[in-house]
């Protein structure tokens, strides 16, 4: 898993003071951009305290008792990623919702800041253009600069994009 920057939290979501292999960052443990771990298990949702509030986000246990949120991950596995912006489900190439993936019910439910691996080609094109897709993000987690339009491909089925 490598990263754009993260604070390293604990498991009730609060930021750690120090990891190993983390820097010191405003008296919170902090993994540089670029910074590359291992995570173990499947994500996890659980309580944040950011900015003085709970809230509820994606987590990614990276062993010794250190989390990471699921926003701050530019790649799993070495593969393209893209952070979920929404609770989402799981479908089948018909458009039909799925009632179990991966053998679970609780797979079919994918978390908003859940980082998922991207299948196919992701498009690209200059950030000038005035046609842009339904779907399309900035690329601003690697390259620093929102200089270009990024979208997955995807699939219309009965006039609903998956």
């Amino acid at each position: 898993m490598r990263f754009d920057g993260a604070l390293v939290y604990d498991k009730n979501g609060k930021p750690l003071s120090s990891y190993p292999g983390a820097e010191t960052y405003l008296e919170k443990a902090h993994l540089e951009e670029g910074a590359t771990v291992n995570y173990y298990g499947k994500p996890k949702y659980m309580n944040w305290y950011h900015r003085n509030t709970n809230k509820k986000a994606v987590f990614y246990n990276i062993g010794k008792s250190g989390y990471v949120l699921g926003y701050n991950v530019v790649s799993l596995d070495d593969k393209g990623t893209l952070s979920v912006y929404r609770n989402s489900y799981v479908y089948d190439k018909n458009g039909k919702r799925l009632k179990k993936y991966q053998g679970s019910k609780s797979n079919t439910l994918i978390r908003k800041g859940t980082a998922v691996n991207c299948v196919g080609k992701l498009n690209e094109m200059p950030n000038t253009d005035k046609n842009l897709p339904k779907f399309y993000y900035f690329n601003t987690g690697i390259q620093r600069t929102a200089d270009k339009i990024i979208w997955p491909s995807y699939h219309t089925v009965k006039g609903k994009q998956y």
